[in-house]
């Protein structure tokens, strides 16, 4: 084994894409609508159930990707051996070097192979900020290593969760334009200064 290429780990989509990519519109047009933040968010419709069933599956595939898988621990054994083999400076004896993929496995034990995979991806070809150039010229210790995993899995953890905010949403009843026109009046009459944009399209009382 001479490079990373030869390790097999679970494959996903190129990390940085906009999590919502890949999204049904209907699913998408949806999430452009809610409004409020993850305790408190609100859609003017309910969800269909096509898109529930999309978002479940989709939400099952995110969860699977974020957890180490079974086979995960044969292929982050093969990450650190081509990511050791690639400094001869860090050469150690049999035993350092058992101890050493020990400690490894442990620190990463919670972080799926794919994310390991393309973390020691990025230490190798020196894609990583906020690191001393000359730091590259020895392995990652384990907590750069696995911080730089959790930076691989932003976009997965980004767009799941989106989904369970989506799925959480509370469903109001969209405000009429009449009886905003109405409301206005009423505080505009007591002296009130009500703007332009109140009230929120998604903030009237439940149906």
């Amino acid at each position: 084994m001479t490079n990373l290429a030869t390790v097999k780990a679970s494959q996903l989509p190129e990390p940085g894409a906009e999590p919502t990519l890949t999204w049904p519109q209907s699913v998408k047009r949806l999430n452009n609508s809610m409004i409020g933040d993850f305790l408190t968010a609100e859609i003017t419709a309910p969800i269909s159930e096509t898109d529930a069933r999309w978002i479940s599956g989709r939400t099952r595939q995110l969860e699977a990707w974020r957890a180490p898988g079974p086979d995960d621990r044969g292929q982050i054994l093969q990450v650190l051996a081509v990511l050791f083999t690639s400094y001869p400076a860090a050469a150690v004896s049999d035993d350092t070097a058992k101890t050493r993929i020990k400690t490894y496995l442990e620190a990463l034990s919670d972080r799926p192979a794919w994310a390991i995979k393309r973390a020691a991806e990025r230490w190798l070809k020196g894609d990583v900020s906020g690191v001393d150039r000359k730091t590259l010229d020895f392995p990652p210790s384990t907590a750069r290593l696995r911080e730089l995993a959790t930076e691989c899995m932003s976009p997965v953890n980004l767009e799941l969760a989106a989904l369970q905010k989506l799925t959480r949403a509370k469903v109001v009843k969209p405000i009429d334009p009449e009886e905003r026109r109405r409301a206005i009046e009423r505080l505009t009459r007591n002296g009130v200064v009500v703007p332009t944009e109140w009230p929120p399209a998604a903030t009237a009382t439940a149906a």
